[in-house]
């Protein structure tokens, strides 16, 4: 018998839902988990889900942002930031996923696949002392 990897389930969960109904849906998701309990494979249903997330935000065009921030975005940040990615990502969707750093003094953190972008007050004040330490140096 194969193996089959969590890309592999996720790949044939996501083939298995394109074109379907709402009723259709429900009941490939229900064989899913079912075929998951009867491989005993229900404890690595996170890394699953978490592949077929990743099928479906390529399939989309979709780009996850993870923000942390010391207190929630307001409506004008959300929308400067998503046009900021929008002018850098062309023709990519974005899905913002927020999270809370009582750490961060002000600004915030953004983590795009790889890339991060530190836009916190902590990271400006040592951009200008080292500016600052430079230029008397």
């Amino acid at each position: 018998m194969t193996t089959m990897t969590h890309n592999d389930i996720a790949e044939a969960i996501y083939l298995s839902t394109v074109g379907k109904s709402e009723h259709e849906l429900s009941e490939v998701l229900k064989n899913a988990i079912r075929m998951l309990f009867r491989r005993r494979l229900l404890s690595k249903s996170g890394a699953v889900v978490s592949a077929l997330q990743k099928i479906i935000y390529k399939k989309n065009n979709t780009v996850e942002v993870l923000v942390r921030s010391s207190e929630p975005l307001g409506h004008a940040t959300k929308a400067l930031l998503k046009a900021m990615l929008e002018k850098k990502y062309k023709n990519k969707n974005f899905v913002f996923v927020e999270s809370l750093d009582s750490k961060l003094l002000g600004g915030f953190k953004i983590q795009i696949g790889d890339e991060s972008i530190d836009l916190t007050l902590q990271n400006k004040i040592k951009q200008l002392t080292e500016h600052l330490t430079k230029t008397h140096e």
